[in-house]
């Protein structure tokens, strides 16, 4: 399936249109708790002056990062950015900056002590990936992971996996079921993001009204958004039930699916529904704006919401006085996400022949996660460098990932990188062949530490790697804390091909308790 460059620019501007004009409707009620019956912007000064909104200026960091390095854009490009540009210091925002800070590198950054790890701030971010990766779901959602674990993991990283996928196929499949499936597909299937996106379809199914819909949501897959702001008498009735702190993207999810479903395909109608279940308002109905707006384009979008926004973007959480450039209208980010996609695709997925000596982006031929077989970081296509985001969320939560120029490492610590005196801690070592060089290899490995640890198991390996599919080598290291007298340490791993130049260097730190 061929997208054309004409095609493909109006439904980028939809969904950046309908991105902006659903954020700017749920605004006003972000953290209430309730129905409101919503019919039009509550604003009083919305004309040309939509609010801003962090649902979009995160994605303006994360092109500025996508438009410097390309397909390059790493997890540890993006926390550079996200430290850099990013003002806000609330929530899973500021605990990401802070592991950040502390040199707790993605996706480790996104989980350690972050009790909002669960949180929106995540979803809200796939547009960009999809937008860069249309009618390419996988590769969607592999940067929606790299992005996510900066401040997110679990139901949150989940979530942006799961919108990025439904947004990159909706650029080809305009069935709602069926994008719905392929959004499943990327996500465990029984983690709560799911169970909250099958509740709403199946009572949608069933025929249950919205109302209905909307109470079983809360009481089966509570959220916290808005428990923030709320004194315990106003969240009092059998539809209030409240998630611990910052455990709120499931429910935000199933209320972004509420205006999916119930609104039928009309764009008023859906992000109203959405926006008048509150609680994280703009996000989930910034999210539906933008999927509708992807599947309409721009052109199908109803001017009567579009028209008193006029295309501006306003930003609040970009730090203006370090020199990125911040697109001022829709039509400014549509024309720079354009100008990046070349550089940012596959070429095997670009035909650059296309009308007016531009492009045009070969999509895939299946947008379903491949996961039949699926074994922990596996190679399904030989030659494949890039870790999927089928395999990133196939590890533990203490995993950190490397990827050299002919294998890649994966660093699997037994738990939460803290270490007490005297105590000793367990990281599995995987090495995994990329396919590259096609033949079986010796793989070599030095342990060096910091000063106050010392390596009881696995100091020196060498394990031989078969060139078979998902070929890899594996070993276990053993670190205990002997006079540990700085918060932090180092272990390198040093990792080489026997009788070859290739060589890796894996960097875990560990914080002293």
């Amino acid at each position: 399936m061929k997208l054309g460059y004409g095609e493909l620019r109006d439904k980028i501007a939809g969904c950046w249109q309908g991105k902006n004009a659903g954020g700017a409707l749920g605004a006003p009620l972000e953290c209430k708790r309730g129905k409101v019956d919503v019919e039009w912007y509550m604003q009083p000064d919305i004309d040309r002056n939509p609010p801003p909104n962090d649902d979009l200026d995160l994605q303006i960091a994360w092109l500025c990062a996508a438009e410097e390095y390309g397909s390059g854009v790493s997890a540890s490009i993006l926390a550079d950015y996200w430290l850099t540009y990013i003002t806000p210091n609330w929530s899973e925002y500021g605990i990401g900056k802070s592991n950040l800070r502390r040199g707790i590198a993605p996706p480790l950054s996104g989980r350690v002590g972050n009790y909002f790890k669960d949180s929106c701030g995540c979803f809200i971010r796939s547009e960009i990936w999809a937008c860069l990766c249309p009618g390419l779901p996988e590769l969607a959602t592999r940067y929606a992971y790299l992005d996510g674990c900066v401040d997110h993991a679990d139901e949150g990283v989940y979530g942006e996996l799961f919108f990025a996928a439904v947004e990159s196929a909706a650029f080809i499949e305009h069935d709602f079921d069926a994008l719905i499936d392929i959004g499943l597909s990327y996500i465990p299937a029984d983690c709560a993001v799911a169970k909250a996106v099958n509740l709403v379809r199946n009572a949608y199914r069933d025929g249950t009204d919205v109302e209905e819909t909307r109470k079983l949501l809360f009481r089966e897959v509570p959220g916290a958004f808005s428990a923030c702001w709320l004194k315990v008498k106003d969240m009092e009735g059998d539809d209030m039930a409240t998630a611990p702190i910052g455990f709120d993207a499931p429910n935000n999810i199933g209320i972004t699916m509420l205006g999916w479903l119930y609104g039928e395909g009309d764009f008023g109608k859906s992000i109203c529904i959405a926006a008048g279940c509150c609680e994280d308002a703009d996000c989930s109905a910034g999210t539906i704006g933008a999927i509708l707006g992807i599947i309409k384009g721009e052109k199908g979008l109803p001017k009567k919401w579009l028209d008193p926004i006029d295309g501006i973007i306003n930003t609040v959480c970009i730090e203006k006085s370090s020199g990125l450039s911040i697109p001022k209208t829709v039509d400014e980010l549509t024309d720079r996400v354009m100008a990046c996609i070349p550089r940012f695709l596959p070429k095997t997925n670009l035909d650059m022949t296309d009308e007016n000596e531009r492009y045009a982006v070969l999509c895939a031929d299946e947008f379903f996660a491949d996961n039949d077989e699926r074994l922990p970081h596996s190679d399904r296509d030989p030659g494949r460098r890039q870790f999927t985001a089928e395999e990133l969320t196939a590890t533990s939560g203490y995993t950190q990932f490397f990827t050299f120029d002919t294998f890649k490492a994966v660093v699997t610590l037994e738990r939460e990188p803290f270490i007490g005196e005297g105590e000793e801690i367990t990281m599995c070592v995987r090495v995994i062949d990329s396919g590259v060089l096609k033949m079986q290899q010796w793989v070599n490995g030095n342990v060096y530490v910091s000063s106050g640890l010392t390596v009881v198991r696995g100091a020196h390996f060498s394990a031989q790697m078969h060139n078979a599919r998902a070929a890899h080598a594996e070993t276990e290291i053993v670190v205990r804390a002997e006079n540990m007298t700085s918060p932090e340490a180092d272990v390198l791993i040093d990792l080489s091909l026997g009788s070859r130049h290739d060589y890796g260097v894996a960097k875990i730190k560990l914080f002293a308790k």
